[in-house]
């Protein structure tokens, strides 16, 4: 049987992912009411001017690239090989969220963009497969939901947690940059992008919990 303090401390953390779950709804949900009304126009466009790179030169080569590696096809088939090791290894429920995660970044992020329907940019390359519209990013989202897993997946190894989280802030960031950089997307977009990021790995961390501790009000047992 489990004790009272093991469903306590479920319970409380399961409540505060439903917490944080019901700020970011919000967030985004004002984010993204403040796009379709052009609330946020001055702010974008005063910061596409501050970080806007040329077309050639070392800034946008380097933006191009990163914009690439953050692309559905060649990031999502990355977290689906590292999935695949996973699953090999013996690592079914990482194996498992590595994948429902790259779903859930590409559908969640597609319906978000549907129903803001924001254009991009003028010349703006899209190359997400749902949706063209620009709000959020998708890049945006795909990255730091990749990372937030990965990271996970390294939480045991402490002597270089530290240096891998450092590692993927800097790279969401650089991901971030690179998509305003190149005229892809406006900076909102991005900011977006992070909020539906935080959003679906809150979730995520949810079900992981329900699959790791005990589902208090009905059984007294693993769900995984």
């Amino acid at each position: 049987m489990v004790s009272m303090t093991t469903r306590s401390s479920a319970r409380q953390r399961l409540a505060a992912r439903l917490v944080i779950a019901v700020v970011l709804v919000l967030a985004m949900i004002a984010l993204s009411l403040a796009v379709v009304h052009g609330q946020v126009a001055r702010f974008d466009q005063g910061i596409i001017t501050t970080l806007r790179a040329p077309n050639q030169g070392s800034l946008g080569l380097l933006a191009g690239w990163v914009s690439r590696l953050g692309s559905a096809p060649v990031w999502d088939l990355l977290l689906f090989f590292v999935a695949v090791a996973c699953w090999l290894k013996g690592w079914r429920t990482e194996a498992a969220i590595l994948v429902v995660g790259i779903g859930t970044t590409e559908v969640f992020s597609a319906i978000l963009r549907l129903i803001v329907d924001r254009p991009r940019l003028p010349g703006a390359d899209a190359t997400d497969f749902l949706s063209l519209a620009g709000f959020p990013s998708g890049h945006a989202v795909r990255t730091i939901v990749g990372v937030g897993l990965l990271l996970g997946l390294s939480a045991a190894r402490r002597p270089v947690w530290w240096l891998a989280v450092a590692i993927g802030i800097a790279f969401v960031i650089l991901v971030g940059w690179a998509r305003i950089a190149s005229g892809a997307h406006y900076p909102t977009d991005v900011v977006g992008g992070y909020l539906l990021a935080a959003f679906i790995l809150n979730l995520l961390r949810a079900v992981r919990l329900l699959c790791h501790a005990p589902l208090m009000w009905f059984l007294d047992a693993d769900l995984c």
